[in-house]
């Protein structure tokens, strides 16, 4: 038979293989658990937060890349035009532009702001693009353009 003690802070009785001693005090051996649920939540907690901060400086990073790229193209620049073959208007705008300049042929995806002439895949679309590199480009569907 399984002695059994009175636990005072509930008012329950609980079986002794189920209690720890500390001391002359009697604890249930759940007691640690609570230490168990905050750290888990801490590391959780955390992990979203690096997680947000991450996605932050992402953000800013390329900002400043795309803020560079555009300086780089109005520094000198020439027009173009090239056929959308990807447009994709849901969760992003991007648009894919395949284009030749010179005999070089390139592809290059970027987003877009706007498309008032209705654009789709497959028609014509103007771009600027800088002369010593060009495969940074502007589209027309760009506010920047």
């Amino acid at each position: 038979m399984i002695d059994q003690k009175w636990q005072y802070s509930s008012m329950k009785k609980v079986k002794s293989s189920n209690l720890k001693t500390k001391g002359k005090q009697v604890l249930p051996a759940n007691t640690n658990n609570w230490k168990k649920i905050i750290t888990c939540t801490l590391a959780v907690v955390g992990i979203i937060l690096l997680g947000v901060l991450g996605l932050m400086y992402d953000a800013r990073i390329s900002k400043e890349e795309r803020e560079s790229e555009l300086a780089h193209i109005n520094a000198n620049f020439e027009y173009g035009t090239g056929i959308i073959t990807d447009l994709k208007s849901y969760k992003g705008h991007s648009v894919h532009i395949q284009y030749k300049i010179g005999v070089n042929t390139y592809s290059q995806s970027t987003g877009w702001d706007t498309n008032p002439k209705q654009l789709k895949v497959g028609d014509s679309i103007l771009f600027r693009y800088a002369v010593d590199s060009p495969q940074l480009i502007v589209s027309e569907l760009q506010n920047a353009y």
